[in-house]
């Protein structure tokens, strides 16, 4: 039997969360070093798209893994399987 896979919309949902959290942290950080509320509230506005669309391809990528205890030579040729298919 197959391993069971997560369902693309429970990535999509993992990556808003996380974007919220991550969102904040990256406008704060902005602030701190800029002392500018526009350009926080800028970067965290362009920052926070970015990275859910980079965080849902990164999650389903790791979905081509077994679901198996992850050895360093197992982790290259999972990767090197994932870039087979993404060719096909």
């Amino acid at each position: 039997m197959p391993p069971l896979r997560d369902h693309p919309a429970k990535s999509i949902l993992k990556a808003i969360s996380w974007r919220i959290i991550g969102t904040i942290d990256t406008m704060i950080i902005s602030y701190l070093l800029t002392g500018r509320l526009v350009i926080a509230l800028s970067i965290g506005s362009i920052e926070v798209f970015t990275k859910m669309i980079l965080y849902y391809f990164h999650e389903r990528a790791w979905e081509y893994f077994p679901q198996q205890k992850l050895r360093f030579p197992f982790l290259f040729s999972g990767f090197f399987r994932f870039i087979q298919r993404a060719k096909s």
